[in-house]
């Protein structure tokens, strides 16, 4: 169910799912009619009463593929309007979750942030927010103060909600959010700058006594694209984060011709609930690590 949330929430995967969904049923419906028939139907009412014996098959199909085409257009509608929403000439600072943002997207497409030190208006596009010889009023690179490395990082402030538990988690303004449901405070996913890869982060309820570990060894037992060797307990890492404990996997493994990564990772916050984050890099020559991710992993629980 976890998974299928995920696919609704992707107006290509749900095509993708509906084409399928289609072709799986009525191509079974018409692999029966042939075999039945062995390829000989003389007129149509032949043809019709093969047809009626496998209208449950085809009905199941074309509900399926109706019912994935409709989803698949409602979140290419939401996605629009989230869009439309955040990515106007004027950003009110208001966002998914409740997040706190310290800074506005102006109409020049540039970047303005107010603080006590400092004050950057910079262009997007211009490469001077990634120069580190171009240097802001306090004498700091721009591209530190910009986010990209450094110890003096710009962030905005997100939140999830499940219930009366609420978390919330600073991340370097690097990071857009560009995967949020309004009806479910409870999920988000982001991508970096210039990088195509998302992260989602979720709020999932614990199953009867299921832990943390038990939740992120289902995830790693249940994604294919594991090697079968490490689907297993055995596998786990762990890493305690401010004060949490973090279980985690990272594997890697190809597909399409393109070298992958992928990482999941889940701690207990209490209330019969984990937070859980979620990622895949594609193509990165730089190795997926706990650390790389730590940004999303520093959390409070409020």
């Amino acid at each position: 169910m976890r998974r299928l949330k995920y696919v609704l929430q992707s107006a290509i995967a749900c095509f993708v799912v509906a084409g399928a969904m289609l072709v799986l049923f009525w191509g079974a419906g018409i692999y029966n009619i042939y075999q039945e028939s062995h390829g000989n139907i003389s007129d149509l009412s032949e043809l019709w009463s093969y047809i009626s014996e496998q209208g449950l098959m085809f009905l199941i199909g074309l509900l399926a593929f109706v019912s994935f085409l409709v989803s698949g257009f409602q979140a290419k509608k939401a996605s629009e309007a989230d869009r439309a929403a955040n990515g106007g000439n004027e950003y009110d600072g208001v966002g998914y979750g409740d997040a706190d943002y310290s800074g506005t997207i102006n109409a020049g497409g540039g970047y303005t942030y107010d603080s006590t030190d400092t004050s950057i208006k910079l262009d997007e596009g211009s490469g001077m927010e990634n120069d580190r010889n171009v240097y802001g009023k306090n004498g700091m690179p721009y591209a530190d103060i910009y986010g990209m490395t450094g110890d003096a990082q710009l962030t905005n402030t997100y939140s999830l909600q499940s219930g009366a538990i609420k978390i919330s988690f600073d991340l370097p303004q690097r990071y857009r959010l560009i995967d949020g449901d309004d009806s479910d405070p409870a999920f988000a996913g982001f991508n970096e700058e210039l990088k195509p890869e998302l992260v989602y982060c979720s709020l999932q309820e614990a199953i009867d006594d299921e832990t943390a570990e038990d939740y992120v060894l289902d995830e790693l037992v249940e994604d294919e694209a594991c090697p079968e060797e490490l689907r297993t307990r055995a596998y786990l890492k762990h890493g305690v984060i401010e004060g949490r404990l973090y279980y985690y996997y990272i594997f890697k493994y190809k597909k399409s011709r393109k070298q992958r990564q992928k990482f999941a990772a889940a701690c207990d916050i209490g209330g019969g609930l984990f937070y859980t984050i979620e990622t895949e890099w594609i193509w990165r020559k730089e190795e997926l690590t706990l650390e790389a991710l730590m940004d999303f992993l520093k959390i409070r629980v409020e």
